[in-house]
Order: C-alpha cells, then structure tokens, then sequence
C-alpha cells in the first residue's frame, strides 16, 4: 500500500494523495483541521480507492493537490 496513489472525498473536497507508512501507520496527506496541529490523514478504506500507484503512474500527482 505504501507507494499507492489513492482518491478520496472529504468536507473540502476530493483529493488525490500518494500514501505513506510511517511508525507503523499508512497515511494519505497531512490534515490541517482547525487547530495549529498538523496531523497525518488516516485512511479510510470505506471512501479511499486506489487510482495508481507513484512509480507506474506519477503522472497521476501532478498538480493534484486539490481536484473538484
């Protein structure tokens, strides 16, 4: 999983994320929220699908921060 480009909808919208596993843990992006904290984003696999994965499809990234 690590490695895998993943799309997702949220309350801001709908994103494109490459996923990354760290301390034991698979995230998608870092989560802003409303407080000053940075935290990672959790995946949920019930509204994440996997679209490509970043070394066959890394085109998939490209100006992917937020896509409506």
């Amino acid at each position: 999983m690590s490695g895998d480009i993943v799309k997702y909808r949220d309350s801001t919208g709908q994103h494109i994320e490459k996923v990354i596993f760290d301390k034991g843990c698979f995230y998608a992006g870092m989560h802003c929220g409303s407080s000053t904290r940075v935290a990672p984003k959790l995946i949920n696999t019930r509204i994440t699908e996997v679209i490509g994965n970043i070394y066959e499809n890394p085109e998939l990234l490209k100006g992917a921060d937020n896509i409506e």
